[in-house]
């Protein structure tokens, strides 16, 4: 198949359309909201006269550089359909203009099989699979930071004393889903660089693929572009070794101290950030130091970064697939 051509049209017959109604909020760390009431933009929950509220800034500013003004990072856009399942379609953000590259990996999937190539087919729709549980699993840990931050400003908690509640797990058990969904992403990229270097099949996974590297007569696949930012990233002696630090993370509440484990190491608490606007309380569940990593103040701050990391390699990567990433397209009769 011509990467420039893309696949044929798909015929397609008796298509319905309808009209739908939804509503956005935008997803902060710390568990803060936004919205865009009559185009205004409104961050919340705060506490204003000893009631949790929202709040309005007077000048008018795009929500996106609101958060940034707050001490927040914007983490996606939530769509939430007035449908009988009320079904949420998100969007993570990764910066202006990219797209989440778990759509073209899914065209990429489509269009190998077409070409008959089972393997690559199976490999990038695996891929893609997992990209799209990963953005639901970040969505889901901000959903707990917002549930929790919610209750503690409703019962008055005090800042920076840290607590424990029956809901607790529940954002625990969201971060050990996103690190397995990353790591296993990991492994399919890794796999799916082991074609490209024409490495043996049994080179499924990151592991497997720096292990096949380092054998004889293996040393010029360092260099190979779909190798190489693998392998710089996954090296811990390397200038930004987050892949490294990600595999480290997932082993850490997989196999070595899963979140909750150990009494108060996981425990949240609430913060004070001060900004031009107002004072904005966040919430905080800070990660002590592990085997191979240091302490970190916030386990979504951390976790945040190298979830967007990964999916900003993820969606570089498309550009060198053997197979187009342009989607099917329908002719209708």
């Amino acid at each position: 198949m011509d990467k420039e051509e893309g696949p044929k049209p798909l015929k397609a017959s008796n298509l319905r359309v309808r009209e739908a109604t939804a509503y956005e909020e935008f997803h902060f760390t710390g568990g803060i909201r936004g919205g865009r009431p009559n185009n205004c933009s409104v961050i919340f929950p705060v506490v204003r006269g000893g009631r949790v509220d929202s709040m309005q800034p007077k000048a008018r500013i795009q929500i996106v550089e609101l958060g940034h003004a707050l001490g927040v990072s914007l983490i996606g856009v939530d769509l939430t359909y007035e449908d009988a399942l009320k079904t949420r379609q998100w969007h993570p953000y990764l910066g202006t203009g990219i797209r989440c590259p778990s759509v073209p990996w899914g065209s990429i999937a489509y269009n190998a099989m077409e070409s008959g190539d089972e393997e690559y087919a199976r490999i990038s729709r695996n891929l893609a699979t997992c990209l799209r549980a990963a953005n639901i699993r970040i969505r889901d840990v901000s959903d707990q930071y917002h549930r929790q931050l919610v209750c503690a400003l409703e019962q008055n908690k005090s800042d920076e004393y840290p607590f424990d509640n029956v809901a607790l797990p529940d954002l625990h058990l969201a971060f050990h889903s996103l690190a397995s969904e990353l790591a296993s992403a990991r492994d399919h990229l890794a796999s799916l660089a082991g074609i490209h270097v024409n490495a043996p099949q049994k080179v499924d996974s990151l592991a497997s693929l720096l292990a096949w590297l380092k054998k004889q007569g293996n040393e010029d696949f360092w260099s190979h572009p779909f190798v190489e930012p693998l392998a710089i990233a996954a090296d811990k002696a390397s200038v930004d070794p987050w892949l490294y630090e990600l595999s480290e993370h997932r082993n850490t509440v997989i196999h070595r101290a899963p979140m909750g484990a150990q009494i108060m190491e996981h425990f949240v608490r609430l913060k004070i950030r001060n900004s031009r606007f107002d004072q904005l309380r966040v919430l905080q569940m800070p990660l002590p130091a592990g085997r191979n990593l240091p302490a970190q103040p916030d386990a979504l701050d951390c976790y945040l970064v190298l979830y967007r990391k990964f999916l900003l390699l993820a969606g570089r990567l498309v550009a060198l697939a053997n197979y187009p990433d342009k989607p099917p397209t329908f002719k209708v009769d």
